[in-house]
């Protein structure tokens, strides 16, 4: 690789220089640095594109909704990039106004992003869509909207299955407090989830406030996240609660998005069973795998008896955990993401 290929700017929906500050000090695990990690080991000169917390370019993208990037952090990419350095960011919204200035031929630096599961439709994005010179895909459904809907050729659309940091010394598990955990920012049917613990003897503990269409309930807690210890990082669950909790719950809303994702990663990192609504944009089959069980939206009963049948025994408890654990050590980890993450540098670079 020469000086100038070997140079990647980073941009990305959380602050990277923060987050490589917390799993430095061990309050995060290290998938959160998205495979700079393994970038900067494989002898990449890697540098980080400003966050810009208050900045009014930062607002004003707010403002528009992110339609072109992250100003602020489009504004510091120019700024640091060379000639062939390779334009990374870690999910597609944030250098969006670059992928338009490429379609242009405005931008002669190779620009690779991660899709997450939203991709945008319109005919506009569609045209920012196909000038992104590599579309890593955290979802085969992602990929084939973008190959399908927005015309990019597949072999420029890898899938980068994204998985926990099994060498972090946060997922070590903690004798268990018989307690179902559910936590996560957004998208999250925590009404269904409720619904299904009120009348069992099995004890919950959720984190967000109690939906006003639930009643409060003895076995039931409901948690401030501002209030639980999180780190600077929102997505971040507490894991002292996943270190102990005895099953790992992920209730969604919309099954048409990618949610709990990092709740997964954290369940099979530490061996526990899971129960989790099911979507056609989790490529990770629990049920295949014997990790886990799942369950249809806003099926209350299906909940029900997903719980109450792990919670009482344990010993399927022990297996499934054991189960998920191997399945990431093998197939699915931050290790693998990062080779997948370097592979499409070189490829960006190849094809540029």
């Amino acid at each position: 690789m020469d000086k100038a290929s070997g140079h990647v700017v980073v941009a990305g929906y959380n602050p990277l220089a923060e987050a490589r500050e917390e799993v430095a000090a061990a309050r995060m695990p290290g998938q959160y640095l998205w495979g700079t990690d393994e970038l900067g080991r494989a002898g990449y000169d890697v540098e980080v594109a400003s966050w810009g917390r208050h900045s009014r370019a930062k607002e004003l993208s707010t403002r528009m909704r992110f339609g072109l990037g992250d100003l602020h952090q489009e504004r510091s990419t120019l700024a640091l990039r060379r000639p062939g350095s390779v334009l990374y960011s870690f999910d597609a919204g944030s250098l969006h106004g670059l992928a338009h200035a490429k379609a242009a031929r405005l931008l002669r630096n190779p620009l690779l992003t991660l899709c997450h599961p939203e991709v945008r439709q319109n005919r506009v994005d569609r045209v920012a869509y196909r000038a992104i010179s590599v579309a890593m895909c955290l979802s085969r459904r992602t990929q084939d909207e973008l190959c399908r809907r927005h015309g990019r050729p597949a072999e420029l659309t890898p899938i980068a299955p994204w998985g926990p940091d099994l060498s972090s010394p946060l997922y070590v598990s903690r004798p268990e407090d018989g307690a179902v955990l559910s936590t996560g920012k957004s998208n999250r049917d925590n009404v269904t989830l409720a619904r299904a613990l009120a009348g069992t003897e099995v004890r919950g503990r959720i984190y967000g406030a109690r939906p006003l269409e639930v009643a409060p309930a003895t076995n039931v807690e409901f948690v401030d996240p501002r209030e639980a210890g999180r780190s600077s990082f929102p997505h971040v669950v507490p894991l002292q609660d996943a270190q102990a909790c005895s099953v790992m719950a992920i209730s969604v809303a919309d099954t048409e998005r990618l949610t709990g994702l990092s709740e997964l990663n954290h369940a099979l990192a530490l061996g526990k069973p899971i129960v989790m609504t099911r979507s056609p944009y989790l490529d990770l089959d629990i049920e295949a795998i014997g990790c886990g069980v799942l369950v249809e939206a806003s099926d209350v009963q299906g909940w029900r008896d997903a719980l109450v049948g792990l919670m009482s025994d344990p010993a399927a408890r022990v297996t499934m955990g054991q189960r998920g654990r191997a399945y990431a050590e093998e197939h699915w980890n931050a290790q693998l993401f990062g080779a997948s993450v370097r592979a499409a540098v070189e490829l960006a670079i190849s094809t540029s």
